[in-house]
């Protein structure tokens, strides 16, 4: 073991130790619950009926435009949303996955 590995801080969680920087990565949930613009647009694509642009995304929400669209950027990266085009069109339309449903449905509890 390095004296980095050493040294570095761990937590217990379920039975087992994690080093403290892999926490966010295990439980991405509890951060990304954390942030009220996250809970808004998981809010508004856990009840939109047809895929949404960001900037309709953003008037839901009452969010800028470059502020939904970062939060949507990171929520596609992490695998809680879809991000797709329908054919050839340039806009792109955000939808939840099964991650991001289940995700919802625990932080509207």
């Amino acid at each position: 073991m390095s004296k980095e590995e050493e040294k570095e801080t761990k937590v217990y969680v379920e039975g087992k130790l994690i080093p403290l920087r892999e926490l966010e990565k295990e439980y991405a949930e509890i951060s990304i619950a954390g942030t009220l613009g996250n809970v808004k647009v998981i809010g508004v694509l856990a009840k939109a009926e047809k895929p949404l642009d960001y900037t309709a995304i953003a008037r839901r929400t009452n969010m800028s435009q470059g502020y939904s669209r970062s939060i949507l950027k990171s929520l596609a990266k992490k695998k809680y949303v879809l991000e797709f085009r329908i054919g050839r069109a340039r806009t792109l339309y955000y939808l939840l996955t099964e991650k991001g449903l289940k995700l919802s449905k625990d932080i509207t509890k």
